[in-house]
């Protein structure tokens, strides 16, 4: 069994919500979104266009005139495993501010945070919301349920 493979099943063992919300891609491209705090991963996307489509809560979700800049693009060769963090669907739902959704391979881990107000003429305000968003990945790596991996 791979690496990701081993840890999604960790995963699953650790998190009750973990099997229903977990997504393994396998497209060398692809993107991510957040809408209404929630990670999704987009299963299509014209770029003529600029609408994309993903699967929401209890619909398929389609968003017009998308800003590029609003989506996380992926581009990796090796299967990709999604899972969303922060979120009513997300893994960890303990009240406080985590990243929006972690993605991994055999040999990668990555934590995101999608900060899509963070636009701003003023460096305070860049760096405040830069700040924000290194304490939500911070504050997902120690959590008790994580560390006790030896994936």
């Amino acid at each position: 069994m791979s690496k990701q493979l081993e840890f999604k099943d960790f995963l699953i063992e650790k998190f009750s919500t973990a099997k229903e919300i977990i997504q393994v891609e396998n497209r060398e491209v692809f993107y991510i979104t957040d809408y209404k705090d929630q990670a999704y991963i987009v299963f299509e996307y014209d770029e003529l266009d600029s609408t994309i489509y993903f699967q929401g809560n209890d619909e398929i979700v389609k968003i017009e005139n998308i800003n590029e800049n609003n989506l996380f693009k992926v581009v990796n060769k090796k299967q990709t495993i999604f899972i969303p963090v922060d979120g009513k669907k997300g893994i960890l739902q303990d009240g406080s501010s985590k990243c929006d959704f972690m993605i991994f391979d055999e040999n990668t881990v990555c934590f995101v945070e999608i900060k899509l107000n963070a636009t701003s003429q003023e460096d305070r305000a860049i760096s405040k919301n830069r700040k924000k968003a290194l304490n939500q990945i911070i504050a997902v790596i120690p959590h008790p349920k994580l560390k006790k991996s030896r994936v």
